[in-house]
């Protein structure tokens, strides 16, 4: 979108520069590496299209398999046996017909508004009118889908959870394990009461991804189909809409998961959808207020970037974990991670510029995962440097083990420690010095 303003003009404010850095598509792209990513903070969902599908993958940054129970160290066992990250669920509504089928569009808009921090899908085509769109809600922590079909014939349309898990295919690069049943186990489907869900027993914790439908002007039915597998009919006549509330929930255990899922569910329901929304858009709007920058038209790259960056952190940096620096909170192939370690410098792109933006709390996650480091870090540095200090190695998993295989690269840990009393400069957050950054500087 071509600004309507110079960098001589007056000052613009936030709201009229976000709409020129919003991703849009003029026609539909089935691919994921194309969808439009929403968050939280430490949930959300990724939106792509097939030729008459809406996908949905759901994920959460907590979601952490810990496979390799050990207190310290890490990469010492073969892949598919190391704690890996994985991904939470996929839904998927099937419209019966090619809606999203580029040669039949009469008009067709996809954006995702960086303002509100909100996918929509605007389509025409001989088959009817279709509107969609999504925003992942952090004070009612759920993503809230809006639905809308206008069509000349009788409407039915299918909406499924599934969860299939998978290989992590962690050496990708070099070669595989042949399991290709790895990652299946654990899984339980279920359908009762308007919800619907599936929950997942990994190593150490259980999570459950659920939705709540809300039809109206349509009918709707639940059915399980298997333990990996729920499934809901929506039909209606030559009009219907729905609302389709969806979370992500970590707990001890699947039953308690699936229990917290379905009251977070329960209660956003209760509450009108432009009351969360409202909320939702105002918490964006505190969020771009913070800082904003103008540059001239032939650094828009740039500019978009900036815009995209501090998107990308607000919606997954917010959680236990640290997001991972490749998929973050939107990954969409199965349990499949590249390089799923979590790399210093890999990550450090996403994590050096944000006090400058004026974003300091989308750290306070980062450094404390390197503060629980630390006695790993002490240990390392007795057995690797011979050293009464500290050693922090370039890889890590995402419990903060660190592997040795990068004992020669000593800049790491000075760069944290940097990062660290710069935090502190930024925010005179005297708690933050005493019990977070002197304990490492």
């Amino acid at each position: 979108m071509k600004k309507k303003f110079t960098v001589s003009d007056d000052i613009p404010s936030v709201a009229e520069l976000l709409p020129h850095h919003d991703l849009v598509f003029r026609a539909p792209v089935c691919d994921p590496i194309y969808g439009l990513p929403i968050g939280s903070g430490d949930s959300g969902a990724l939106l792509w299209l097939g030729e008459d599908t809406l996908h949905i993958q759901l994920n959460h940054t907590d979601l952490i398999d810990d496979i390799d129970d050990r207190t310290d160290g890490c990469c010492t066992s073969a892949d598919e046996k190391n704690t890996v990250g994985v991904n939470g669920a996929q839904v998927n509504i099937n419209f019966g017909c090619p809606l999203f089928d580029s040669i039949y569009q009469k008009k067709y808009e996809a954006r995702l508004s960086l303002a509100d921090a909100t996918a929509s899908v605007y389509s025409e085509t001989p088959f009817g009118r279709t509107e969609i769109s999504a925003f992942s809600s952090r004070a009612c922590n759920c993503t809230v889908l809006s639905v809308s079909v206008e069509s000349a014939n009788d409407l039915f349309l299918t909406a499924d959870m599934k969860r299939f898990g998978s290989r992590t295919f962690q050496y990708w690069y070099s070669h595989y394990r042949d399991t290709p049943e790895a990652g299946l186990d654990g899984t339980d489907a279920f359908a009762e009461n308007g919800f619907f869900g599936v929950t997942q027993e990994l190593h150490g914790c259980a999570f459950s991804a659920a939705a709540a439908l809300v039809p109206k002007g349509a009918r709707a039915e639940l059915f399980r189909r298997n333990r990996h597998t729920v499934q809901a009919e929506i039909s209606g006549k030559n009009k219907l809409s729905f609302l389709l509330y969806m979370t992500v929930c970590v707990s001890d255990t699947a039953q308690h998961a699936r229990e917290e899922a379905l009251s977070v569910l329960q209660k956003a329901k209760e509450i009108p959808p432009e009351d969360i929304y409202d909320i939702h858009k105002k918490e964006w709007a505190d969020f771009w207020n913070a800082s904003f920058v103008v540059l001239p038209e032939d650094q828009d790259y740039p500019e978009n970037l900036w815009y995209l960056s501090l998107y990308y952190a607000n919606c997954e940096m917010k959680g236990k974990y640290p997001a991972h620096f490749c998929n973050g909170i939107w990954g969409f192939y199965h349990d499949f991670v590249p390089w799923n370690y979590y790399f210093h410098y890999n990550a450090q792109l996403g994590t050096f510029p944000l006090e400058a933006a004026n974003h300091p709390e989308l750290l306070e996650t980062y450094y404390r995962f390197r503060r629980v480091q630390l006695p790993i870090a002490e240990k390392i540095a007795r057995d690797i440097k011979h050293s009464k200090g500290i050693f922090y190695t370039d890889v890590s998993d995402l419990k903060g083990r660190m592997a040795a295989g990068t004992s020669d690269n000593c800049t790491c840990g000075a760069q944290i420690a940097m990062g660290m009393l710069r935090h502190y400069r930024y925010t005179g957050d005297e708690d933050f010095l005493r019990e977070t950054a002197l304990p490492i500087l």
